[in-house]
């Protein structure tokens, strides 16, 4: 519940971010950013698409 608070979130939205589940729009990521401060690194990581090997 921090998170929402935090982020002013929707609930549908955190639970996208929560879950992993896609896509996630990057104004989302750049306020997950600037609320704690973080680079876009300690926010994202690049997995490859096992579904194209």
């Amino acid at each position: 519940m921090d998170f929402i608070n935090e982020t002013k979130f929707a609930p549908q939205t955190a639970s996208k971010v929560w879950n992993d589940r896609f896509p996630v729009k990057s104004d989302v990521i750049e306020r997950i950013c600037e609320t704690y401060n973080l680079k876009i690194e300690e926010v994202c990581e690049y997995r490859e698409d096992k579904q194209h090997e």
